[in-house]
C-alpha cells in the first residue's frame, strides 16, 4: 500500500465495518487533535478511454476545528500521512510489515511524539506487523529505546555502514542521562558507524 487507495479503504471500511473507521477517525484525532471528522465522499473521475463512459472515485474530506469540508489535497501532508498509516494498521487486511520513510514528515514536534506513542500501542496489539521508518527527528527517535535504532553511514569507499544505535561509544555511559535522540545527536554518523575521520 502506497496510500494512493486510503480513499477506497476508508470509504469500505465507512459503508462494511464501521466501527473501524471510527477508530482510525478517533486514532487520528489523538495526534492530530485539530481534526473533527474524516468524511468520504463519491466523486465523478475522468474517463481513461476514448468511451467516455462515466467512471465514480472516493474523495476524502477531512473537518478541523474552524476549518470545515477541507479535501485531501488541503490538508498537510503530515495529517495525510498519519492516516494513511493508521488505515493501513487498523484495518482487518493489514499488511504484515510497513515501510514508511520520514515518517516525521510535515508533523509538529508534539504530534511526532502522539504518533509514536499510538504506534507502539497499536503495534502491541499487532505483533504479526513489522514497521520500518526512517527520520532525522529527534523527537521520533524519543519513543524508541537505542537497541531498536539502526543508523546508517556512507563509507568512503561507497559502500553503507550500519550499526544499532545501542552500539554508539557513549551509549552505556549516558544510558539514563541522554534521550535516544540525544544520543544519535552527539557524533556524526561516519565517525562511529562507518570508523572512518
Amino acid at each position: 500500500m502506497d496510500g494512493g487507495n486510503t480513499a477506497v479503504v476508508l470509504a469500505a471500511l465507512k459503508l462494511e465495518r464501521e466501527e473501524i473507521f471510527e477508530r482510525i477517525e478517533s486514532e487520528l484525532r489523538k495526534i492530530v487533535p485539530t481534526v473533527q471528522r474524516i468524511r468520504i465522499r463519491r466523486i465523478k473521475l475522468p474517463s481513461t478511454d476514448d468511451s467516455n463512459e462515466p467512471r465514480v472515485g472516493n474523495k476524502i474530506f477531512i473537518d478541523f476545528q474552524g476549518a470545515p469540508d477541507v479535501p485531501a489535497h488541503g490538508a498537510s501532508e503530515g495529517t495525510l500521512i498519519t492516516l494513511a498509516l493508521l488505515t493501513a494498521l487498523l484495518s482487518p487486511n493489514r499488511p504484515r510489515i510497513v515501510l514508511l520513510d520520514d515518517i516525521d514528515q510535515s508533523l509538529h514536534p508534539q504530534a511526532q511524539m502522539e504518533l509514536m506513542g499510538e504506534l507502539k500501542r497499536l503495534l502491541e496489539s499487532f505483533p504479526e506487523v513489522q514497521l520500518v521508518a526512517t527520520t532525522h527527528s529527534p523527537y521520533i527517535l524519543d519513543a524508541i529505546e537505542p537497541s531498536d535504532v539502526r543508523v546508517f553511514a556512507p563509507r568512503k569507499d561507497g559502500s553503507i555502514a550500519c550499526r544499532s544505535l545501542s552500539e554508539h561509544p557513549q551509549a552505556k555511559k549516558m544510558r539514563g542521562a541522554l534521550t535516544t535522540g540525544q544520543l544519535w545527536s552527539l557524533d556524526p554518523e561516519w565517525r562511529w558507524v562507518a570508523g572512518e575521520r
